[in-house]
């Protein structure tokens, strides 16, 4: 028999012992067959815990199976599960909200209470597994966790032997990491595995648990889960930043080592989702030692603009450097705003009375609009297709200027 839970409540079967100070619940939670069960979907539910409350006895029969949220400032363990398999995770900032997925975050999708499939959850999934930084080799196809807040807090997470960590991490604890999907790419988060468990006992192979380095604020990673860092990879990287030089943006990266490494692919984005290749630069091949790179992007979208190295290796393999970001302002008199631009667009230009003509052109080099002035409300964008476009301006001069537009939703 379902039942739902209200405040402060004591519920006991022969399934489940929960005694807590405090619970509450946005929305329906349900208690069946040992497992409290929440929505996922927005608006989830959650299970709130107040200081001093307690989830006794927890395992892959007793869990929460949904969201659970801590009002307390120490650390606290998250009773959170889903699909048979108790998969806690810890932290130590009040106002954390958090739930696990066992599922693949390339695919995202676990079942619901009623034996049908959720969507892909939370919002932005899926979360490749192939998209990642040089320093991540591996990203676990077994689980992830959805933990929001925005105190800053240690994270712990944890493994058993469903994980199937003895060839993800090729033998050796040395080789786990803690990867968080950001900027639409999974990045290594510096962490240690526990010596002691939160599960109990001592980490091993087959249980155990790892804490970030350094408290983090959850909201800055959409979801987290296990990774495996590159124990050997063809391109050890340095640095890699952005800068403005004039009308451009001037891409400058240094390796201390490359072993069989063939081209760095420079790529760029508008809104750091879409990206297209702007360039290439073929690898010095000088093993190790300092070797120093640049490119030059001719083309900045005015605003943000993302940049990040695809290294490709001799064999094809390849990894993706960390996102570097530069808002640009072009220092002529004409500015284009907002780019990307999803509804208007608006123009500003210290001398529009010389405009003589206003075009856009889509990639095929097809014109979609052409006007003899800017419009002063700016300009309707939205039946666009999502796109990179070309915006022309000619003034009566002969003088032409040319910019790349994104249009996006």
């Amino acid at each position: 028999m379902r039942s739902e839970f209200s405040t402060t409540m004591l519920i006991k079967s022969s399934f489940i012992l929960i005694l807590i100070a405090f619970i509450s619940t946005t929305t329906k939670c349900i208690a069946q067959n040992g497992l409290v069960t929440t929505k996922r979907t927005a608006p989830f539910g959650f299970v709130s815990f107040g200081v001093g409350a307690t989830f006794n006895n927890a395992g892959n029969t007793r869990y929460i199976d949904g969201y659970v949220k801590s009002y307390m400032s120490t650390k606290f363990v998250f009773p959170v599960g889903d699909n048979g398999f108790y998969r806690p995770f810890a932290a130590s900032a009040a106002g954390v909200v958090g739930a696990y997925f066992a599922a693949d975050p390339s695919i995202a999708i676990t079942s619901s209470t009623n034996d049908l499939d959720y969507p892909a959850l939370p919002s932005g999934a899926p979360f490749p597994r192939s998209i990642k930084t040089s320093e991540v080799r591996e990203v676990s196809s077994k689980e992830y966790w959805d933990v929001n807040g925005s105190a800053q807090t240690k994270i712990t997470l944890t493994w058993n032997s469903s994980s199937n960590l003895a060839g993800f991490v090729n033998g050796s604890l040395s080789n786990l990491c803690i990867v968080g999907w950001q900027n639409n790419i999974w990045v290594r988060i510096p962490a240690d595995v526990d010596i002691t468990s939160l599960l109990g006992g001592n980490s091993s192979i087959t249980s155990g648990s790892i804490t970030t380095k350094n408290a983090i604020i959850p909201d800055a990673y959409t979801v987290y889960t296990l990774g495996a860092v590159s124990s050997s990879l063809p391109v050890t990287l340095v640095d890699f930043d952005a800068y403005t030089a004039e009308q451009n943006v001037l891409l400058k990266w240094s390796v201390s080592a490359e072993i069989n490494s063939k081209v760095f692919e420079i790529e760029h984005s508008g809104n750091g989702k879409e990206w297209n290749n702007i360039g290439a630069v073929e690898s010095k091949g000088g093993g190790i030692g300092l070797q120093n790179y640049s490119f030059l992007h001719k083309e900045p979208f005015h605003g943000k603009n993302y940049y990040r190295l695809k290294m490709v290796d001799m064999d094809e393999t390849y990894a993706y450097s960390k996102i570097s970001n530069l808002d640009f302002v072009s220092s002529d008199n004409l500015v284009v705003y907002p780019n990307p631009v999803s509804d208007r667009l608006y123009f500003k230009f210290s001398e529009a009375s010389q405009i003589k003509d206003v075009s856009i052109l889509d990639h095929s080099g097809r014109i979609v609009f052409s006007q003899a002035s800017i419009p002063d409300e700016g300009l309707d964008v939205r039946k666009f297709n999502v796109g990179i476009y070309i915006l022309i301006i000619t003034d009566f001069y002969g003088k032409i200027k040319t910019y790349r537009l994104m249009v996006n939703r």
